[in-house]
């Protein structure tokens, strides 16, 4: 999974794959639709239990900040869920993985991703074609670092403007 890049259409999420000893294209997504516009990469999991992966990325985390999820099937790269208000990258920074795939206490998976101000995390899961917000935390600041699931698999792990190691608990 890659990032295409237009100059004059901006990026899409492209699936490659190797067949006959090649390297082809398999499936993309639509291109942003203008020049200089990007999406930023999250994670791919299956958040919504059905046994298949979602691909989920930001688009254009700066200025739209659309998480969207998208699923591979029949040969295409179907969308499956969006919503906005959230992003995993913030400007100037040279970090980009700011998410995680985290398992609830009630067993749902469900991705991690900061707020547009990078300092609460939010907790989203996929139902009926959806993105839903079940929590909400506190960074304790804004978010510098990458976004990591403690060994205990519990917690978040970060580092904040004020802090080099903050730990949130998972729902």
């Amino acid at each position: 999974v890659v990032v295409l890049s237009n100059m004059t259409e901006g990026a899409a999420l492209a699936i490659y794959g190797v067949a006959h000893g090649k390297l082809r294209l398999r499936a993309k997504t639509p291109h942003i639709g203008r020049t200089n516009r990007w999406l930023n990469p999250a994670e791919f999991a299956d958040l919504d239990g059905d046994g298949t992966i979602e691909i989920t990325a930001v688009w254009t985390p700066h200025l739209g900040r659309v998480l969207q999820a998208w699923r591979f099937s029949g040969g295409k790269l179907h969308q499956v869920a969006r919503i906005k208000g959230y992003s995993n990258h913030a400007i100037g920074s040279p970090i980009q993985d700011l998410t995680e795939i985290v398992t609830l206490s009630d067993g749902r998976t469900a991705l991690a991703i900061p707020t547009p101000g990078y300092d609460e995390i939010a907790f989203m899961v996929l139902q009926q074609a959806k993105f839903t917000e079940v929590a909400r935390k506190p960074a304790g600041g804004r978010i510098t670092s990458p976004v990591r699931r403690s060994e205990n698999g519990r917690q978040l792990e970060f580092a904040t403007g004020r802090t080099s190691a903050v730990t949130i608990d998972i729902p």
